[in-house]
């Protein structure tokens, strides 16, 4: 098994080093909430929305980026309507 972080790992690594920037993390915090939830046996489900045009409106780039990470933990993202 690799031990080396790599860019790729941002959302599926689960021990160790994870390389992230401040939106990436970000959107890292829900799968793993959602991961810790899981191993608690809670049902739970996040949904994730803001204003497109807003300071943070890149978030909504990274999460729609992250989508197919983020589905198989229940994590829904909608950007609001302008």
């Amino acid at each position: 098994m690799n031990t080396q972080p790599h860019l790729s790992d941002k959302y599926t690594r689960t021990e160790g080093t994870v390389l992230l920037t401040g939106v990436q993390a970000l959107v890292r915090l829900p799968i793993d909430q959602a991961r810790q939830d899981l191993a608690a046996n809670r049902r739970t489900g996040t949904f994730i929305s803001g204003y497109p045009g807003s300071p943070l409106g890149v978030l909504d780039n990274a999460l729609a980026a992250a989508k197919a990470e983020l589905e198989p933990y229940g994590i829904v993202h909608q950007p609001g309507i302008n």
